[in-house]
């Protein structure tokens, strides 16, 4: 074994999490922990495809033997060196998801009991205010309670995924994205590569997947910074990716998963919740998600999707049923970015 490998051996043969070195997509060294998965023997494929770009660490999130499990994944001289964490079934909600609900049901309430109290014409543009911060809070919770529906391990048979350009379907997002941000003094950008490209999916679900990164790239760049969308391809695979140039959440932090202090403002991001249903939405896609540090600062997502012939086939399940309520889906999936006064009734009847 190389002096690297044996240094690796030394270091990490009593770590608790599966510890890898990967050259070339092969594993050529694991450690005692990773032997309770067969797919993390020595001279085994590594089972994920590490995309992105970036020289530095970044985070992939995907599954290992049907168990969701969150990848750091740290570049060195001898190869690629990959810690595994991987999440068990059956935890409990992490608190600060309780407490973020606690919190928006609370504001919620106080909005509702100012709007019954009526009042005078003088009063009407205060009620206007009013009304805007329970639509606002309504849509907070649900897109809460969506992350949770993904997460539960109870999702119904959903509806078969289609061939469908993706291409187009990121253009009509971005712009509708693009125009909903401008009105809120928020930057984004987007570009297309490609005139069409085809993949296999759902596309109410790759639409809260890609607004649940743009929520925590908008949060984390600011009012002043940049955030934007690129599409590209690179062999058969479809390259999304959504990036920042503001604050980069620490990735060790996001690596432990919901449960985790957390390293974004808003509990219910922070604490991994939202990446945690985007991750589940690329792997019922046949995709993967990667965080990366950015090589001017911030943070980029990668998700990447397999391109598609239409005579494929990819089973998919999803929650049925409209769980925005009948709202503007941008409206609720970026209502923990977006200022409260889009949520007054007549600019949402503008957005739907």
């Amino acid at each position: 074994m190389p002096a690297e490998e044996d240094l690796l051996k030394e270091i990490f043969d009593g770590f608790p999490d599966p510890v890898l070195l990967v050259r070339e997509g092969s594993i050529a060294y694991s450690n005692p922990a990773a032997g309770r998965y067969p797919a993390l023997r020595p001279g085994a494929r590594v089972p994920w495809a590490p995309a992105g770009t970036g020289g530095g660490p970044r985070l992939l999130m995907g599954a290992l033997e049907g168990r969701p499990c969150r990848v750091h994944i740290q570049p060195l001289e001898a190869g690629l060196l990959l810690t595994v964490r991987v999440e068990e079934g059956g935890a409990p909600v992490p608190e600060g998801v309780t407490f973020q609900l606690r919190q928006e049901m609370a504001g919620l309430s106080a909005a509702l009991q100012r709007i019954a109290a009526g009042g005078d014409g003088g009063r009407e543009e205060q009620q206007r205010k009013y009304l805007a911060a329970a639509n606002q809070g309504l849509c907070r919770l649900l897109r809460l309670t969506g992350h949770l529906e993904l997460l539960d391990g109870r999702e119904e048979e959903g509806s078969r995924p289609v061939l469908m350009d993706l291409a187009g379907f990121c253009r009509d997002l971005c712009r509708q994205a693009e125009e909903i941000c401008r009105r809120a003094g928020l930057p984004f950008t987007y570009q297309v590569e490609e005139a069409t490209l085809l993949t296999m999916g759902d596309a109410a679900l790759l639409t809260r997947l890609l607004l649940e990164l743009l929520s925590n790239a908008l949060r984390a760049a600011g009012r002043e910074g940049r955030v934007g969308l690129r599409l590209s391809r690179r062999q058969d695979r479809a390259e999304i990716v959504l990036w920042n140039d503001g604050a980069a959440p620490d990735l060790g932090r996001l690596f432990q998963g919901p449960g985790a202090p957390p390293p974004l403002e808003d509990p219910g991001a922070g604490l991994g919740l939202g990446l945690s249903a985007a991750r589940q939405i690329a792997l019922l896609h046949g995709g993967t998600l990667v965080l990366e540090a950015g090589s001017g600062g911030g943070l980029r997502a990668v998700l990447s999707l397999p391109v598609r012939k239409g005579e494929e086939s990819l089973p998919l399940r999803a929650p049925q049923g409209d769980y925005s309520g009948g709202l503007p889906t941008l409206l609720v999936e970026l209502s923990n970015v977006l200022p409260a006064a889009l949520y007054a009734p007549e600019e949402m009847e503008e957005l739907r």
